[in-house]
């Protein structure tokens, strides 16, 4: 049986093809997954499929939840596995972004120890752009995600270079406990090759799908309140 990394990529990949041929480039968009996304989801699991999921964990000043975008839910609220998606456009999609919704797939898969997905989905070009993006923690420079295979992301170098946008995240969430660093499992890329000339007949899209490894990435954690037990 496909791996769920694989089945979902080959599942948005597919349908992202079929829809171009047909001409129906132009509507695409993040909210256009949602088809090709929580049908792998169905096939997997086996259960329900909620988008705009409840977070468990995280809860604003104001009262309001954020949400994951999909959700495979039995017993709810309870999540078997979830998954957020980012579709690349010409408006950059910032390390900011990217970060967040890794986090939050994180403290939702911790809290109902479910499995949790993170899909990249759009025009190659605009893939190559991200797989461009570095981070440093004062030691060293890195690809902030890993294409190719697997990888980490250290949250504390990651928060001291990208600045202020996400530290108010965090303030947001005095006292939960997020995570050291991300690990993350080798994406699937679907289909592998692609033609990013936009005169070919050819599909120009492509799809990675990474899975959060869940057994390294709970170890160690800190409260952003408490500052100083930041490691």
């Amino acid at each position: 049986m496909l791996s769920t990394t694989k089945l979902i990529a080959q599942a948005v990949g597919s349908f992202l093809h079929y829809e171009y041929a047909l001409g129906r480039g132009g509507m695409f968009s993040e909210r256009y997954l949602t088809t090709p996304v929580s049908q792998a989801l169905q096939y997997k699991y086996k259960c329900g499929v909620t988008a705009e999921h409840k977070h468990p964990s995280l809860k604003g000043a104001g009262g309001s939840y954020p949400r994951v975008d999909f959700a495979a839910v039995t017993g709810f609220p309870k999540a078997l596995a979830v998954v957020e998606t980012k579709w690349t456009n010409h408006a950059n999609i910032s390390r900011q972004a990217i970060l967040w919704d890794l986090l939050r797939l994180e403290l939702v898969a911790r809290a109902d120890n479910a499995e949790a997905f993170f899909v990249l989905a759009g025009e190659r070009s605009m893939i190559t752009k991200i797989s461009t993006y570095k981070w440093s923690d004062g030691q060293r420079a890195a690809s902030f995600l890993p294409f190719g295979k697997a990888g980490k992301i250290q949250v504390k170098g990651a928060v001291h270079v990208l600045g202020e946008s996400l530290q108010r995240r965090f303030d947001e969430y005095p006292e939960v406990e997020f995570p050291c660093s991300l690990h993350l499992k080798s994406p699937y890329a679907y289909p592998q090759q692609v033609n990013e000339d936009q005169k070919s007949s050819s599909a120009k899209y492509q799809v990675f799908v990474w899975q959060l490894n869940m057994d390294l990435s709970s170890r160690e954690r800190f409260v952003p309140s408490a500052k100083a037990s930041v490691p």
